[in-house]
């Protein structure tokens, strides 16, 4: 998710705003500082489950940023309301605006804002179930990012789900692999859950079931740390979703709880159910 315009353009920002009036400290802020808070906003909304406050938030601030031709801002505005969109399920409605971006990021011959919006997209088509897109998609984003030198465990982790999903497994494997190692040389700790996750999955799909657990056992440990009450629920579903296919239903039922338990708590009804 694109959350925040390029930093270049911010530096220039701030100096352009502090220069233009000393009154501006009794004026309120500029129309492209109300974007950035707008968007913040979104982004707080998002960060919550909050996705229909936080998309309505990012269409307000695309309006501004278009009113004052922040190309940089419109294009950040255009993923995150598509973000926001595939969070609500409605992938399909989000795809205009990924599409939209898509077609800004050429024009400015920006490869890193393509190389995002391209991986936006697979996430969209990995939700619909378009596999084969997905996965072109996600090979012209990792091709941006190594050129560019900016592979990320995120993008892999995305490629080796939408590898799972496609019954690529072998590729997936190998992604993963690749995504856990860039994850524990950067000390990213919330992508290293997400390959511990990811690779849960994988093994379940193996039927490997009991290797599946360690590895949902690894991602919830490390989310249980970071407070992150969403991925933590997912954790122990996925955990009892394996103790279910080895006719464990006893633990399943266990588990099954105690991810209840957690969204409750952490205000998340809609995960819980």
């Amino acid at each position: 998710m694109i959350k925040k315009a390029a930093p270049a353009l911010l530096l220039f920002l701030v100096f352009f705003v502090a220069g233009c009036s000393m009154t501006r400290l009794t004026e309120g802020p500029t129309l492209l500082e109300q974007a950035a808070l707008t968007r913040e906003a979104g982004m707080e909304a998002y960060n919550d489950g909050d996705y229909r406050t936080a998309m309505y938030k990012f269409k307000e601030a695309l309006v501004i940023d278009r009113s004052v031709n922040n190309r940089d801002g419109e294009i950040t505005d255009l993923v995150n309301i598509g973000d926001a969109l595939v969070a609500l399920e409605r992938p399909g409605d989000s795809f205009y605006f990924f599409n939209s971006a898509m077609k800004l990021s050429f024009a400015a011959k920006d490869e890193t804002r393509l190389s995002e919006t391209y991986a936006a997209l697979a996430g969209a088509r990995l939700s619909t179930g378009d596999y084969a897109r997905a996965i072109e998609d996600m090979e012209e984003a990792l091709s941006m990012d190594r050129r560019l030198g900016t592979v990320s465990g995120d993008r892999l982790n995305l490629m080796g789900l939408i590898y799972i999903k496609a019954g690529r497994l072998n590729e997936a494997s190998r992604v993963l692999d690749d995504a856990l190692e860039l994850n524990r040389n950067e000390n990213n700790l919330a992508s290293t859950a997400d390959t511990y996750r990811a690779t849960a999955r994988l093994l379940a799909r193996r039927n490997i079931t009991d290797d599946g657990i360690a590895y949902f056992k690894k991602a919830y440990a490390i989310d249980k740390t970071l407070g992150d009450t969403r991925k933590t629920g997912l954790d122990l579903r996925g955990i009892a979703g394996l103790h279910i296919k080895a006719g464990r239903f006893g633990e399943a039922v266990t588990f099954l709880k105690r991810s209840y338990v957690i969204h409750m708590k952490g205000d998340l009804a809609t995960e819980a159910l």
